[in-house]
């Protein structure tokens, strides 16, 4: 099951700063759709490096409580929106990561795209048929590019790439 798109800058694998039983049980993977250079911090490492400089456990647990808002949001997301909300709302979210790492478009598949709101490929076929019929996305094979303003209007959000106030 895919949990999150992660782009250039972003980490992965904090949930093994929990430590314990639950670390040692659960494991992260990652597939990267470019050229990725990857670090690797050791636990131990970590939590030296955190002692020396404050600063950095702080970032982490901004990091952990920010990933802790994603999984609350798709957790409610799963509850309570059909598939067509949640492949908007995934899009929409997708769009702002994508723009944020200098990414024109958000480059996935139907399968992943599918995966990733716990539906079916030829579901998500549909509705992404019925999305770009709406004037809400334009896609071509594996690179959709939702309209941002009309989706905002629908999901009641700000747009993703404006600068909160």
């Amino acid at each position: 099951t895919i949990i999150s798109i992660r782009y250039a800058g972003d980490l992965f694998g904090e949930l093994a700063l929990a430590g314990g039983a639950t670390a040692a049980r659960h494991s992260d993977e990652a597939v990267a759709l470019d050229t990725t250079r990857v670090a690797m911090v050791r636990l131990e490492e970590f939590w030296r490096a955190t002692r020396r400089d404050p600063a950095l456990a702080q970032d982490a647990l901004g990091c952990l409580t920010m990933r802790l808002g994603e999984a609350h949001g798709q957790i409610e997301s799963l509850v309570f929106d059909d598939n067509s909300r949640r492949l908007m709302r995934a899009l929409f979210d997708l769009s702002g990561k994508a723009a944020r790492a200098g990414e024109a478009s958000v480059r996935l598949t139907h399968d992943v795209l599918a995966e990733l709101i716990g539906s079916a490929r030829e579901v998500v076929t549909g509705l992404m048929l019925d999305l770009r019929r709406r004037g809400l996305v334009d896609y071509k094979r594996g690179e959709v590019r939702p309209c941002l303003p009309k989706l905002a209007r629908i999901l009641g959000e700000e747009e993703p790439y404006k600068e909160q106030s």
